[in-house]
């Protein structure tokens, strides 16, 4: 009798509920173009932890691939043939920006298909979008420099910038000038060459200013710091402001300097919620019996690693939501007979409006493009980066110093500039 009953509950379930007794399956493609080990910890952490409820509506599972930075040609096959396999994927994932960045959103647009990025890029404007940047969108994060600049309170300076989406970076910065009319040329805007050597560079700027913000790649910070060290300039009275969200991750005690060098992140790998989930992954990974597994610092967390984890996490709640009212069946897509996702459109949009949650990188949220509009950006010393000197938030384009009980508004900007202060107390 009671398997009859069951058997009922099962046929009349299927009118309310599109499963009973199964799960659905979901495969998220996911696209790179260099896999490290470090970026795969997150997706095989939040596999686990989702496939392992029983009673779960979605089985999730992944379909990496790793593409050429500028092949369009095997990018566009790679991806038509990824999107065509025999059940399809729900969604895909993009992981690092490149020149064919644009050829995937493009392929995904055409085929209806969620296509989620973590990596800076123009801000989109178009009225139909099917992409989502988990990255803070481009004009704000601009602006947050900006206030950066400002509460540094640096009056001259000089930038260097690696490329021409460096120097989009700086276009609110170089609008300082326009409220210093009385010192046109307290802004000077320099291109770092082919390198590696910037010594000739260097030697023409040394004496223009004390301050500098330096725009490059971060595997060529510690170089270029150590060029510039040669020519005498991290001394004491030099300043230096890295715009690089990885620049946390680098050792900056190679240097043996007493300059002032400032930086930005996206998270704090210092808060102890980022480093349980962290724990979290190393566990999952030594669990799987990786021998390649090695100890990762929290501070040697990369931002494109901790993006992913918010982009993945969010998509599989997404689609584990979706499919508790309605299907989230994936279908092959034929890029030949430009064929469209059945689902696709409504878990965009869902993904899209759906505020994620216990993210690593703070509130999110985005606009009708598809663009980050809702981050935190902290400023950190990198001699004491366990100490945030001051945030900037994207949704009041407001910035924060942080100072003691004791300590007075002027104190704090001169811990944002590295002044060392010393502080009495009569108790």
């Amino acid at each position: 009798m009671w398997t009859r009953l069951w058997l009922f509950l099962c046929l009349i379930s299927v009118l309310v509920v599109p499963h009973c007794g199964f799960r659905a399956d979901a495969t998220i493609g996911v696209i790179f173009n260099e896999i490290s080990w470090q970026s795969l910890l997150p997706l095989r952490n939040a596999l686990k932890k989702q496939n392992m409820v029983d009673q779960a509506l979605v089985r999730f599972s992944t379909d990496i691939q790793q593409v050429s930075a500028s092949d369009s040609f095997n990018v566009s096959k790679t991806v038509c043939d990824l999107i065509g396999r025999r059940n399809g994927v729900a969604a895909i994932i993009s992981v690092q920006g490149s020149e064919t960045s644009p050829i995937q959103e493009s392929i995904c647009f055409n085929s209806e298909l969620p296509f989620i990025s973590m990596s800076w890029g123009p801000t989109q404007v178009n009225n139909i979008s099917m992409s989502l940047n988990f990255y803070p969108e481009a004009k704000l994060f601009a602006k947050g420099l900006l206030e950066v600049v400002k509460a540094l309170r640096w009056n001259s300076f000089v930038i260097l910038y690696e490329t021409e989406e460096g120097l989009i970076r700086m276009q609110e910065i170089l609008k300082l000038q326009e409220f210093h009319r009385g010192k046109r040329n307290s802004i000077l805007v320099k291109q770092l060459g082919p390198g590696p050597d910037h010594r000739t560079l260097l030697k023409e700027i040394r004496n223009a200013s004390e301050y500098f913000i330096l725009d490059c790649k971060t595997e060529n910070i510690i170089p270029i710091l150590l060029q510039a060290k040669d020519l005498r300039m991290l001394e004491l009275h030099n300043n230096y402001f890295l715009t690089s969200l990885d620049a946390h991750t680098l050792d900056y005690s190679i240097l043996k300097t007493t300059a002032n060098i400032t930086t930005i992140r996206l998270f704090d790998p210092n808060r102890q919620e980022f480093q349980n989930v962290l724990k979290r992954w190393l566990l999952s990974d030594n669990e799987n019996e990786n021998e390649n597994t090695i100890d990762l610092p929290p501070n040697a967390v990369l931002t494109e690693t901790v993006l992913l984890y918010d982009a993945f996490t969010h998509v599989m709640e997404c689609i584990k939501s979706l499919a508790a009212t309605s299907s989230v069946e994936t279908n092959p897509i034929s890029c030949e007979e430009k064929s469209k996702s059945k689902n696709g459109f409504a878990l965009y949009n869902f993904c899209r409006v759906k505020k994620p949650e216990k993210t690593l990188t703070g509130a999110v949220k985005f606009d009708e493009f598809g663009n980050r509009v809702h981050f935190k950006i902290d400023v950190v010393d990198v001699d004491t980066p366990t100490a945030t000197l001051g945030s900037w938030h994207s949704h009041n384009e407001s910035m924060m110093l942080y100072r003691g009980e004791n300590e007075t508004f002027d104190a704090s900007v001169a811990n944002l500039q590295k002044i060392k202060v010393i502080v009495s107390s009569r108790y």
